[in-house]
């Protein structure tokens, strides 16, 4: 798969990605993925994931927004990789100008029903894909916000059922992953490209493992851009794409057939719309201070004055004169 939707500013046409992860899998699992998309099953309504605007992605983003003038939020899919029976679909959650988190979404039924695979990350995209069995894959990843770094790995041992973050070159690093490939579940390899030359290091850097990802070795670094001449993106995976109906707010999957390209799933493009926080009550002024000298500018008495009507106590009451 090698499409993927921006919006404008970020935002509007289709940007093809050449992706390179091949995986040759079995005759019968290709045919079983044919027959879920012959089906024509998609799902009434589309998938949407899960998200709320809260302040902490407003300050994150620096985006303010009202209900004048509300902030949307989009999702972008960038590569789909099928396994099997199963799909696995890498990209982000982003506004117009800012990338908010990174997604990772799994379907177990050909793009029936989905689910999200791991736990987000702020700041940070997911893209590559590959698996070197039904049990064993990787998903490349970085940070993209405020720049490219901290790439990372996330890697799956169960077939996607759960997922554990592996950092490549520590916390702090500069570059993101450019291309990857595992020949092997303990035998891998990546280029890192840090997008500009630091004096010490060069741009561009080919690293090893042998644990699976675990730890990393640098076998070649150079300031032009360096090639892993196995990763190529597999056939099975040229058979899928995402394709953008802006009109609609809705990314389609597809799936390639003989009679040509048909829809097996539909899922969200707008995720939400952000409004920032409703206006507070303002609190009543306190009560303005009286003038020096006017009626109410007395001081406060720490005692209570008693009025009597009549004559005071022990007096007696004056008589009264007869009139002559």
């Amino acid at each position: 798969m090698s499409s993927s939707l921006h919006i404008p500013n970020r935002v509007g046409a289709l940007t093809p990605i050449t992706q390179s992860r091949p995986l040759t899998l079995p005759v019968f699992a290709l045919f079983i993925v044919a027959l879920c998309a012959a089906s024509g099953a998609v799902a009434a309504e589309p998938f949407r994931p899960a998200y709320t605007c809260t302040e902490e992605d407003l300050q994150f983003a620096g985006m303010t927004c009202s209900d004048a003038e509300p902030c949307p939020v989009y999702l972008e899919v960038s590569h789909v990789y099928p396994l099997g029976r199963k799909l696995f679909a890498t990209g982000n959650i982003h506004s117009a100008q800012v990338t908010l988190y990174s997604i990772l979404l799994a379907s177990d039924d050909g793009g029936a029903t989905w689910r999200e695979g791991v736990e987000r990350v702020r700041g940070a995209e997911v893209d590559r894909i590959q698996f070197t069995n039904f049990e064993t894959g990787w998903v490349s990843g970085q940070r993209v916000t405020p720049l490219p770094g901290d790439p990372f790995l996330l890697l799956t041992t169960d077939g996607g059922k759960s997922w554990r973050k592996q950092e490549v070159l520590g916390e702090g690093s500069t570059g993101s992953i450019q291309k990857m490939w595992f020949d092997s579940p303990r035998s891998g390899m990546l280029v890192i490209d840090r997008g500009a030359s630091d004096g010490d290091q060069m741009r561009y850097s080919r690293y090893e493992t042998l644990s699976g990802g675990g730890s990393w070795m640098v076998r070649e670094s150079s300031e032009k851009p360096l090639d892993l001449p196995a990763a190529n993106a597999s056939i099975e995976e040229e058979n899928w794409r995402v394709r953008g109906d802006t009109a609609a707010k809705l990314l389609m999957i597809e799936k390639k057939t003989d009679s040509g390209w048909i829809a097996v799933s539909r899922i969200a493009l707008e995720l939400a719309q952000c409004k920032g926080e409703a206006p507070r009550a303002e609190p009543p002024p306190p009560p303005s201070a009286s003038a020096p000298g006017s009626a109410t500018d007395e001081p406060k008495k720490d005692y209570v004055e008693e009025l009597h009507l009549g004559p005071a106590p022990g007096e007696k009451p004056a008589k009264k004169k007869k009139p002559k």
